[in-house]
C-alpha cells in the first residue's frame, strides 16, 4: 500500500503518480472481498491497509495460514492515539470510549491479522525508529534459521497524520517549498524532504516454491558510521561474506531522499559500488519504514527485469539480467540498512 498505487495491483505502475504536495496519503483499498462490512466500520485507515495487504499476500504465495505475523513500524496507529487524547481533552478525562485507546497499541495491526487469518503462532511487533522494518525482517529470517517456522510473514506499517506532519515540519523534516514529488531529487539543494506512509506484507519461506519470487541473501544494520571509510569498509565487509565484490551488484534501490543533510552519505555509496541506481521516495515519501517499500519494490524489478524510467537515477550499466540488487537506506544519518536480493 502505497501513494502510488493500490496493492492489490501487485506490480510497479506503469506511470509514477504526481503529487504537488509535500504530504503523500497512501491510496486507499477495495476491503469488499476482504473485510465485512460490519468489521471495516471500526477499524481505522491503517487497520484496513493492513489486513488487505496480508489477506492478499497470503493469497498470492498460496499459503493459507502463516506460523508467525511479524510486524514493524515507527509510529503505531497514530489516527486512533491522535482521537483518544482528543477525547480526554475535550472530555476532560472522563466518559472515554475505550475503541481509540485500544486500537493505538503498536501491536494492534499484528494481532488484528492474527485474528483475520486465524493464525495462533509468533506474533510481535517492532518499533525501532528507523531500524523498525529491518528488525522485523531480521527476527523473521531468524525463526526460518532455527526452524521456528516455514512461512513467515513480515510487514511494516506507518500512516503520517495531518498534525504529525505538521508537528515534524516544525523541526525541519520537511521541504519548506512544495515540491512535485517527481521532481525530488531537482531540490536536492534543500534540507528537507518529502512526507510518506505505507503498508507492506511479504511472505518469507524456508524452501524454495513455484511461487517464490526472490531470495533475501542477508542484511546488515549500521549504526551511526563514524565515516564515510568506515561505512564503505562495512559494505565490503557485508559483501565478502556472501562472496560478491562491488562490481557483483546488478541494481542499487538507494533511499536517497533529496535531504541535503544525507545526501553525501548516499552519494559516498553510490560513487563506491559504481552501478546502475534507482530510487523510490519519490514515490513513497520518507517515513520510518519507507524501506519495505524499497524492498518491495526491488522484488518487482528482479521479477520484471525491467526498472521503470521513473525510477532509474544512474545507467552506467547494459545489464541483460538483472539477478542481484543491493538496497541502501539511511533514516536520518543513525540507521542505516543493507538488504541484499538475488533472484531464485
Amino acid at each position: 500500500m502505497s501513494p502510488q498505487n493500490r496493492v492489490e495491483m501487485q506490480q510497479l505502475p506503469a506511470e509514477a503518480v504526481e503529487y504537488d504536495s509535500n504530504h503523500l496519503r497512501c491510496i486507499e483499498p477495495v476491503t469488499k472481498g476482504f473485510i465485512t462490512p460490519i468489521a471495516v466500520r471500526r477499524m481505522s485507515a491503517v487497520i484496513k491497509r493492513a489486513i488487505v495487504a496480508a489477506k492478499i499476500c497470503v493469497a498470492e504465495s498460496k499459503i493459507e495460514k502463516p506460523d508467525a505475523i511479524i510486524s514493524g513500524t515507527g509510529l503505531g496507529c497514530m489516527e486512533d492515539t491522535e482521537k483518544f487524547l482528543k477525547a480526554m481533552i475535550d472530555n476532560e478525562e472522563k466518559y472515554l470510549q475505550p475503541t481509540s485507546f485500544i486500537q493505538s497499541t503498536h501491536n494492534t495491526v499484528s494481532s488484528q491479522i492474527a485474528i483475520a487469518l486465524k493464525c495462533h503462532g509468533y506474533n510481535s511487533t517492532y518499533v525501532n525508529r528507523g531500524f523498525s522494518f529491518e528488525s522485523s525482517l531480521l527476527d523473521g529470517i531468524m525463526l526460518l534459521q532455527d526452524k521456528q517456522g516455514k512461512n513467515i510473514m513480515v510487514g511494516s506499517y506507518d500512516e503520517m497524520t495531518p498534525s504529525y506532519y505538521k508537528l515534524l515540519s516544525r523541526i525541519g523534516y520537511w521541504k519548506k517549498k512544495q515540491i512535485k514529488n517527481t521532481e525530488l531529487l531537482k531540490n536536492s539543494e534543500t534540507e528537507g524532504t518529502i512526507a510518506g506512509e505505507g503498508c507492506v506484507y511479504f511472505m518469507l519461506s524456508s524452501e524454495k516454491t513455484e511461487k517464490s519470487l526472490v531470495q533475501v541473501q542477508d542484511m546488515e544494520m549500521i549504526y551511526k558510521p563514524e565515516s564515510y571509510d568506515d561505512l564503505q569498509n562495512q559494505i565490503i565487509s557485508f559483501l565478502n561474506r556472501n562472496n560478491l565484490e562491488n562490481t557483483d551488484i546488478d541494481l542499487l534501490v538507494s533511499g536517497i531522499n533529496g535531504d541535503k543533510k544525507f545526501n553525501t552519505t548516499y552519494e559516498s555509496v553510490h560513487n563506491f559500488l559504481n552501478t546502475d541506481i534507482a530510487y523510490y521516495k519519490h514515490l513513497s515519501g520518507d517515513y520510518y519504514t519507507a524501506s519495505s517499500f524499497g524492498l518491495w519494490a526491488g522484488i518487482q524489478i528482479i521479477k520484471s527485469q525491467n526498472i521503470p524510467c521513473y525510477m532509474l537515477m544512474t545507467k552506467k550499466r547494459d545489464n541483460k539480467n538483472i539477478s542481484t540488487i543491493l538496497l541502501f537506506n539511511n533514516y536520518r544519518g543513525s540507521n542505516l540498512s543493507l538488504i541484499l536480493l538475488k533472484s531464485c
